[in-house]
């Protein structure tokens, strides 16, 4: 290949996904929810485009794998996720929905999430019977779903339970991503006290408390409850769902740069912005093609490492919008122009990427940009 195609082809940063491995993660998430409950599904997370992998490619391929059920956030991703699947998968909106999106809920197939009194009401003013919902009992988090109270008063509004037909009750944990939380137990025991106050109306509801955390904890209801559908989401993309590298996963996503241009300085002199690195003696650097433009935060800066070469290399100055710099001067060998550095995937996890910026892996895949090249494997 000539240099000119070369470089044609690998300026830009790529996100390389593997999808067997994708697949490989939701087969391993599914055996995890069958070892509480046998009959339980998972329902697959795929809001913010498949959290940055791409749900055009993300979504058939979890389809293929045996995935029935999906999550996303808002109704312009449900009608999207659609389109993708065709009829039969079912397609819950975290969000609920808003005035006027009746017609759009029921012609597209897509349950809502009814959050609020309002959103309760909304629903089951568009008709007795008019399509499932799904119902969100909040426990802790104080986010999105029915409050004590709020729950309380629906009890008692016999006339609204009877215009509702909720398909599925479900409740988010605070800290799942901490096995010894006691507030774990705690949301537990608040969620099954409000399954309680529901059974009569609707015995036939699923139950869901677990999203990908909750799949890896040791979480039991008494009083014949039993969840039956958890709503994964970072673990099927590889990500540990208690912050760390979880060794049943496998990497999914792998996020590479291209070296753009090598150089060497002697000590005195700056790279970057603001001067933010000095060197102490002669160092040999090479700029990549990655910068908060395309979603690479700018406290990686000074904080974060790149795989190249064989070893870790440091990144040092600060993150631009098209590029970072780091320092190769320890490597064997220089690498050439167009060689791919690693940011996170294979040889640096991306928990361990996310904890050196003080974030979290969730966060590295969502913010990757359009500039980002989604390669397919």
């Amino acid at each position: 290949m000539s240099v000119e195609n070369k470089l044609k082809q690998n300026n830009r940063p790529r996100l390389i996904v593997d999808l067997p491995a994708l697949q490989q993660n939701f087969r391993v998430l599914q055996k995890r929810a069958e070892a509480r409950n046998p009959k339980a599904k998972i329902a697959c997370t795929v809001k913010a485009n498949a959290y940055g992998l791409g749900v055009a490619r993300i979504v058939p391929a979890l389809r293929d794998a045996g995935a029935e059920a999906f999550f996303v956030a808002y109704s312009f991703e449900a009608r999207k996720l659609r389109k993708i699947l065709g009829d039969g998968p079912e397609i819950y909106v975290f969000n609920g929905p808003t005035p006027g999106q009746e017609n759009l809920f029921r012609e597209e197939g897509l349950i809502p999430v009814l959050n609020t009194p309002e959103q309760l009401h909304l629903w089951a003013d568009a008709g007795a019977g008019f399509a499932p919902c799904a119902l969100h009992i909040d426990t802790a988090m104080n986010r999105l779903g029915l409050g004590a109270a709020e729950l309380s008063a629906l009890v008692q509004d016999k006339s609204l339970l009877q215009r509702l037909d909720v398909k599925l009750m479900l409740s988010h944990l605070a800290c799942g991503s901490d096995p010894k939380a006691k507030l774990n137990h705690q949301q537990c025991a608040l969620f099954e006290q409000a399954l309680l106050l529901l059974r009569d109306q609707f015995p036939d509801s699923h139950i869901s408390l677990s999203a990908s955390a909750g799949l890896f904890l040791d979480l039991n209801f008494n009083d014949g409850f039993v969840e039956d559908i958890s709503r994964p989401g970072i673990a099927l993309y590889g990500g540990g769902p208690q912050d760390r590298p979880e060794k049943d996963l496998a990497v999914v996503a792998s996020l590479q740069a291209p070296v753009l241009q090598l150089r060497e300085i002697t000590a005195g002199q700056s790279v970057g912005y603001g001067a933010g690195y000095l060197a102490k003696t002669p160092r040999k650097i090479a700029t990549l093609a990655l910068g908060y433009g395309d979603g690479f935060a700018r406290s990686h800066g000074g904080r974060g490492m790149v795989y190249l070469g064989g070893q870790l290399c440091p990144i040092i100055g600060r993150v631009s919008m098209d590029l970072i710099t780091i320092d190769v001067s320890d490597l064997p060998a220089l690498p050439a122009i167009g060689d791919f550095a690693e940011i996170f995937g294979r040889h640096i996890a991306i928990e361990d990427a996310a904890k050196r910026a003080d974030t979290i892996c969730y966060e590295l895949l969502v913010t990757l940009g359009e500039r980002v090249v989604r390669v397919y494997g």
